[in-house]
């Protein structure tokens, strides 16, 4: 008789595709205004060369909230929301995690922070289409991730 030992079933990981996440902006709720989200580095490069050739080093690293919404100027809307980020005056809260009808874990992260905010186009679109807003606000540090 032969033994096969049979093999654990491989568990493959899923992409993530953005349809329900959470984000909050100065603690205002936007995720139905918005179309695109970016929590993402600027690695700066440090070039150096010697008589071997030249060779990149990560410099500074600066991460950058950008940010697609849909301009509305109704209550509640996407000018409302953005102008309440610059009448604080200084640096606002913000809050995502990719799905947000879930618990916070380590499949579901919550990224929080804190942004710069600054001036943003106020209308921006083609003929019949909506207008939509791209803001793209330097944080102040790394993303913090929590998973509890």
């Amino acid at each position: 008789m032969t033994f096969t030992p049979t093999a654990d079933p491989v568990v493959e990981p899923m992409p993530y595709i953005m349809t329900d996440p959470s984000i909050k902006l100065n603690g205002q709720d936007v995720h139905c205004l918005a179309s695109h989200l970016e929590l993402a580095p600027d690695i700066n490069l440090v070039e150096t060369t010697t008589f071997c050739g030249v060779q990149e080093f990560p410099g500074t690293i600066k991460w950058y909230f950008r940010l697609t919404l849909y301009q509305s100027f109704d209550a509640g809307g996407a000018d409302e929301i953005l102008q309440g980020c610059l009448a604080a005056g200084g640096v606002v809260p913000y809050e995502v995690f990719p799905f947000r009808e879930q618990q916070v874990s380590a499949t579901n992260p919550r990224f929080s922070g804190n942004v710069i905010p600054r001036k943003y186009s106020l209308i921006a679109g083609d003929a019949g289409a909506a207008s939509e807003i791209t803001i793209e606000w330097s944080m102040t540090g790394e993303p913090t991730r929590a998973t509890t």
